[in-house]
């Protein structure tokens, strides 16, 4: 997590030097917010690991570029339907503000 923080920062430097203040686009996770990268509506239903780990895994599927249809990122269940509450952790994919 510290070098991908550390990697963000160098990157920003150096559209900044360019220019560019606003980043070109943003990570899936900027607009979620902290809080809601695996945000669980439920409080029986959440992910069995720790929550870094389950963090990590969404930050790096975000990074390579995954497609989150059908596919919760925090726990890689394939069978999840779109936009809905994953069935196997209960982590709502959209954060916080996507309607269950």
């Amino acid at each position: 997590m510290l070098s991908r923080k550390a990697a963000f920062a160098d990157l920003r430097r150096r559209q900044k030097r360019e220019g560019r203040r606003v980043p070109e686009v943003l990570h899936p996770w900027d607009s979620w917010g902290c809080l809601a990268i695996a945000y669980c509506h439920g409080p029986r239903k959440h992910p069995v690991e720790p929550l870094p780990v389950v963090v990590r895994r969404v930050l790096d599927a975000c990074a390579a570029g995954v497609d989150p249809v059908g596919r919760c990122l925090a726990c890689g269940a394939e069978d999840r339907a779109p936009l809905s509450v994953c069935r196997h952790c209960g982590v709502v994919p959209g954060g916080r503000g996507e309607p269950l």
